[in-house]
């Protein structure tokens, strides 16, 4: 089977999960207004409810509710997918004062599509399945017709189920449809709320939810605990105990203890343990994710972990024993939790030696922030040790699969490598430009720098490459573009000291508030930034990118900065700054980019002639491409291996020319 048609399978197969009853916001109906006009005070484009929001917002409930689009069909829900103008204008004057009735008549027409989904799931007899699905018909989903339509959708869905089962072992094999069927009633029960309240949050939140993903594709409403793993996502840190746990449907088991963490300074807990309640509540047949909400809590607190270690009966604990000299016991542990950090999912480091020196390489996965670390200072730390013990003669900075973060800090970033200068411009929601710029010249001002980028490089990570492009300061090298997201987010939970990232009862939001420019005006919206050196990797066949979102932002223009006028700041802070402006300004430069159609024309000459390399595109670039032969072909990471043969041919062009003349 080929890579795109198997996860695409999986990911079809496998029931959308929402969230569950136990993240809840407390919310009511004047607080879905409120938040709402917040929300559009903010956005960069829509400031009121329009039709086209409001159509908008009826397609993204019932696709919030039937994702698969294996609950409605077309005759049931027409009315709010085509709906009419007067039922738009009613339903308008109704969202602004707070009266949601079309809404909860879909929620109440979803009610009755889970019973009739449980019954059509209940007569399928397995030989009436076929024998073969086009998988093509699950692309571009649209509800079925009618209920016939719809059961021939869910014999076709069993069909791949069964499918998928035959490619694991037996024992995961039943813990696969066991799962299938755990999220199936997890998700059901969300519809069959038993409190007016609670069914009330559930359809208010989903109505937020939908409308905030229609004003374009970044703006986003979170439940509680929806935000709370957004933050731990970007910033790589949470409050916890500090180990790795897998879903084994019978609790959950330790499978690693993060060094230095809660759980490793208790000694209390153990691989293979087996965790099977929390504080007294037992976690059988629970979410894994309100488990480990369970787990998780404020820093200094205790929790009380109910595990079933196995003993081995002979004397010796080394010598493999067999499961007759074995047996459980239960125990009762009690850890204090603390701040976990993820230092292997924030960044990668590696050196690479060259001639009397080395080339440093660096793969950073996101741009966090906190009061603790930083990914500007992780970079220099990493770089400053680096040439401790090696003449750094080149940088690799890896942003291939770095979907963004915190945008100052993609600006502190640019500054290690840059003078000072403008190196991003915000437009915000009232039209006001806001320039950000370094006011302290880096330390790694004339080292070569490459950038290494896919279409998955997003948002800050576009920042960085694109202003140092700009000044041409660095070569981009990778895929054709990157992802293309030039708009930036206000998120209402900012983490730090005081609160710890807690998150606000009746849930956050993110909102699109402006777009951000560098220097030479541009914006990726869209578009994406382009390498200099197109080295085509894993994902550079893949549509992923703004520009096939629903509702994307557009992209423009504005002037270029690359003289500061300082027309943003008071009048006092622009002559401060222009006096400081004079010892070393961030010019456009010719230093580095002049080497450029070299490095193009080596770098094509020894992919041309790179046999594994050309099967490698070959096959990738196949409709129904193998991945075992592609990860095969792949497996030395071809892309960081061009980059690093371009970054070599790099520094010996440097080393050949005088460098001591002014850059033009």
């Amino acid at each position: 089977m080929s890579c795109r048609n198997f996860f695409f399978l999986l990911f079809f197969v496998l029931p959308a999960l929402l969230f569950s009853k136990s993240d809840l916001p407390d919310i009511k109906a004047k607080d879905v207004v409120k938040l709402s006009n917040e929300i559009f005070t903010y956005h960069t484009s829509f400031k009121e409810l329009s039709p086209e929001l409001m159509k908008r917002t009826f397609k993204n409930y019932l696709e919030e509710l039937d994702p698969r689009k294996t609950y409605f069909t077309q005759k049931e829900i027409n009315s709010w997918i085509k709906p009419t103008d007067a039922l738009l204008k009613e339903a308008m004057e109704d969202y602004k004062k707070g009266d949601f009735p079309e809404f909860f008549k879909i929620h109440k027409l979803m009610e009755n599509a889970v019973v009739r989904f449980n019954e059509l799931n209940e007569k399928i007899p397995e030989e009436t399945l076929p024998e073969k699905v086009n998988m093509d018909e699950f692309k571009e989903m649209v509800w079925p017709l009618d209920s016939i339509e719809l059961f021939d959708r869910h014999k076709k869905i069993r069909a791949l189920q069964l499918d998928v089962s035959k490619k694991l072992e037996d024992e995961n094999k039943e813990k696969f449809f066991l799962r299938i069927k755990r999220q199936v009633d997890s998700r059901h029960s969300n519809f069959f709320l038993t409190e007016p309240e609670e069914r009330s949050q559930f359809v208010f939140s989903n109505i937020l939810k939908a409308f905030a993903q229609s004003l374009d594709n970044q703006t986003a409403y979170f439940t509680p605990g929806e935000a709370s793993a957004y933050i731990i996502n970007v910033h790589k840190r949470l409050f916890g105990i500090g180990a790795a746990l897998r879903d084994d449907l019978n609790g959950l088991t330790v499978t690693q203890i993060a060094e230095n963490g809660p759980s490793a300074k208790s000694k209390l807990l153990k691989l293979k343990d087996r965790i099977i309640a929390v504080n007294g509540e037992s976690i059988i047949g629970m979410e894994s994710k309100d488990s480990v909400t369970l787990i998780r809590g404020e820093e200094g607190s205790s929790v009380v972990l109910t595990i079933v270690r196995e003993k081995t009966l002979l004397d010796d604990e080394s010598i493999v024993s067999s499961p007759e000299h074995k047996k459980e016991e239960i125990l009762d542990i009690t850890i204090i939790r603390g701040e976990v950090i993820f230092k292997d999912t924030r960044f990668e480091k590696d050196i690479e030696p060259y001639g009397d020196g080395a080339i440093a390489c660096i793969k950073l996965y996101s741009f966090y922030e906190t009061p603790s670390y930083s990914s500007t200072n992780d970079i220099l730390e990493t770089l400053v040790e680096m040439q401790k013990k090696h003449k750094i003669k080149g940088i690799i900075l890896d942003l291939r699969y770095n979907t963004g973060g915190s945008l100052y800090q993609a600006v502190e970033v640019i500054g290690l490598f840059i003078r000072k200068g403008i190196t991003a411009t915000i437009r915000d929601h009232n039209g006001k430009l806001n320039h950000l710029r370094n006011l302290k010249s880096g330390p790694f001002l004339d080292t070569p720098l490459v950038i290494l980028t896919s279409r998955y490089s997003a948002s800050s990570s576009e920042v960085v490459a694109q202003s140092l492009q700009d000044f041409g300061r660095a070569i981009l090298v990778g895929d054709d573009h990157t992802y293309g997201k030039g708009t930036y987010q206000r998120f209402t939970l900012v983490p730090n000291d005081s609160n710890h990232g807690k998150v606000n009862p009746q849930g956050e939001y993110k909102v699109t508030s402006g777009k951000w420019y560098t220097v030479s005006g541009k914006t990726p919206q869209l578009t994406g930034v382009f390498s200099d050196v197109v080295v085509s990797g894993l994902t550079s066949e893949l549509e992923k990118g703004e520009k096939y979102s629903k509702y994307p932002i557009e992209n423009d223009t504005i002037e270029n900065h690359y003289e500061d006028d300082f027309s943003d700041l008071p009048l006092l802070h622009r002559i401060a700054l222009k006096q400081d402006y004079k010892s070393d300004p961030q010019k456009k430069t010719k230093l580095f980019t002049q080497h450029l159609p070299t490095l193009k024309e080596n770098s094509k000459i020894r992919l041309q002639q790179d046999e594994i390399y050309q099967n490698f595109i070959t096959e990738l670039k196949k409709e129904d491409f193998d991945i075992e032969k592609v990860l095969q072909y792949n497996q030395s990471d071809l892309q960081l291996g061009e980059a690093k043969k371009i970054m070599k041919d790099f520094i010996l062009l440097m080393s050949s020319r005088s460098t001591s003349s002014p850059a033009t």
